[in-house]
């Protein structure tokens, strides 16, 4: 019989958004296994993986430390939302320049998610003006809903209110910015 515990390091969005249909299956399907997930930095889970004190973690880029193996498991892209009253909401699609006189509201992490999203503006010579910088994904789609900013944020994160009619995603010419 199986036993003991299994370790996961997961970043803030996977372990709201990803883990938990995951992980009820594995449950169902190894009850006798305890199941351990710690909130880590993306860039903090290869080296907990490699120092043995994780047993596997998920990340939304590709490691590139030796010694590891990764596997895709859901594939996700970078969307950007706004308040359903924002003049952009009723529109099919806006270009990356009619970003440049708008206020954002950011995640304060540095990710590859991030880099790409500032090189994207730079590249489009487009000004990113971030306002507001927050600790975690729901504070930055409470921001986006009280009309603080717009953000550019994982699709199964806004998921939630992109449902309930709270957020509006707007497709934006040019960002196409994947999250493995």
């Amino acid at each position: 019989m199986l036993g003991g515990t299994l370790a996961i390091g997961a970043n803030e969005s996977t372990s709201l958004y990803l883990l938990p249909a995951l992980l009820l299956r594995y449950r169902e399907a190894f009850p006798q296994i305890r199941i351990n997930v710690q909130r880590n930095l993306s860039e903090r889970i290869p080296v907990e993986v490699l120092e043995r004190n994780l047993d596997f973690g998920f990340l939304s880029f590709e490691p590139t430390q030796a010694g590891l193996e990764s596997l895709v498991v859901h594939r996700d892209e970078l969307v950007l939302v706004v308040p359903p009253e924002h003049p952009f909401a009723g529109r099919s699609e806006v270009a990356l320049k009619d970003l440049g006189k708008e206020t954002f509201v950011a995640h304060n992490a540095r990710t590859p998610a991030r880099t790409h999203i500032i090189e994207l503006f730079q590249k489009h010579r487009t000004p990113l003006n971030i306002g507001i910088e927050l600790a975690t994904l729901e504070t930055i789609k409470d921001f986006v809903r009280l009309g603080a900013g717009l953000a550019i944020l994982p699709r199964l994160s806004v998921r939630d209110g992109l449902e309930d009619g709270t957020l509006i995603e707007v497709p934006v010419k040019g960002l196409a910015i994947e999250k493995v």
